[in-house]
């Protein structure tokens, strides 16, 4: 089993400081809502946000790694949109927080990346109800 170190190997230098900075918040936060117990106590951000890139990663099929682990890092950190990223990554972050609609997101040429990375994010979040890693 893969652990946040063995991603932060394979992240950009910004992506890196930037989880370094939140780390402490990030490592002991906790999810709600729908998520699994698991990631209801503290800790909880990060056992989810290692479930999303596990997931994002196994399902891939054509995109390329590094964003994906940067993008799945730290979509649940505030303050992420201020990072480097892509226009996919951002498109991503933005619709695993609601922001950005189907029908904004589905014509664009990011819609295969914006699915898995939300697909993942969702797996963890709500179907995962067993608290699978």
């Amino acid at each position: 089993m893969l652990n946040i170190e063995d991603y932060l190997r394979e992240v950009s230098q910004p992506f890196l400081e930037f989880y370094l900075a939140h780390q402490k918040q990030f490592e002991t936060d906790r999810m709600t809502g729908s998520h699994p117990a698991d990631q209801k106590v503290s800790g909880g951000k990060k056992i989810h946000t290692m479930q999303v890139i596990k997931k994002a990663l196994e399902w891939n099929q054509s995109h390329n790694r590094k964003e994906i682990i940067e993008c799945c890092l730290v979509h649940d950190i505030k303050g992420c949109e201020s990072l480097p990223l892509t226009d996919a990554q951002r498109l991503a972050i933005a619709a695993t927080k609601g922001q950005a609609e189907y029908r904004h997101w589905r014509p664009s040429p990011h819609f295969r990346f914006v699915v898995l990375i939300l697909i993942a994010d969702m797996w963890s979040a709500f179907i995962n109800e067993k608290g699978e890693n």
